[in-house]
């Protein structure tokens, strides 16, 4: 470096063609020429007060790996009540994060979270129900179904002229007239439509001892009952 700095003071010479003769990059000779050809400083960050200890990091790792199933927003919380760490929740997620063992949110009991859905083992346990449109000759009329989730078949379907709440009713309970007798009451599962969301129909299931489900409208759990609900749809005969 002291050699281009003379060179480039005394004879004028150019400073890219000394750069070259010794093949030094130009980005290399402007860093040294900055900090006057010193060996560059590593930067140092001294510890803070509120800083993790070790010993904090691994009971949090330790903590997690004894409740596998639980978020870290839960985790930190459970670990303040029982005098383990006084953490905050971004901070355990940072530690889990460095630790591979980052989970967001609580993941239900049991494998529930990998199947997608807990499918019913035998039939009449969950039975699914929806509305379709239905046109005939430009008026519309609508397709109430009530399908068993085991055997995909459709327990009672009826198309109507309305989709109030009291039209659903009615088709439930005309499915639950054709329940085999002894059975015990299905698990009724269907999207969030007004119908089903009104309090008129949870006291109608509430009288009948019908536990209700609301899942989304885009759930893949209701694919295959909307597919086997379009296939009875093309078998209906409109007179």
């Amino acid at each position: 470096m002291k050699t281009i700095t003379w060179l480039k003071d005394r004879a004028s010479f150019p400073v890219n063609e000394a750069l070259r003769i010794v093949k030094l990059s130009r980005a290399t000779w402007f860093r040294w020429a900055e900090n006057g050809g010193r060996k560059p400083t590593p930067q140092i960050h001294p510890p803070k007060s509120h800083y993790l200890l070790e010993a904090e990091k691994q009971a949090i790792v330790e903590f997690k790996r004894a409740h596998p199933e639980e978020g870290y927003r839960r985790l930190s919380f459970m670990m303040i009540d029982e005098k383990i760490a006084a953490v905050s929740p971004a901070s355990v997620h940072r530690v889990l994060q460095e630790a591979g063992l980052s989970s967001r949110w609580t993941q239900p009991a049991g494998d529930a979270h990998r199947k997608g859905f807990i499918q019913p083992t035998r039939p009449h346990e969950q039975w699914h129900t929806d509305i379709a449109y239905i046109n005939v000759a430009g008026t519309h009329y609508f397709f109430i179904s009530v399908l068993d989730g085991f055997s995909r078949s459709i327990v009672h379907h009826e198309v109507r002229q309305g989709m109030e709440t009291r039209d659903v009713e009615i088709v439930v309970e005309r499915a639950l007239e054709k329940l085999p007798a002894g059975s015990p009451r299905p698990r009724m599962i269907s999207d969030n439509g007004p119908q089903y969301i009104s309090w008129d129909f949870k006291a109608y299931l509430r009288d009948r001892e019908v536990i209700h489900s609301r899942l989304m409208e885009r759930r893949t759990l209701l694919d295959e009952a909307r597919e086997r609900r379009r296939q009875a749809r093309r078998n209906v005969t409109i007179h």
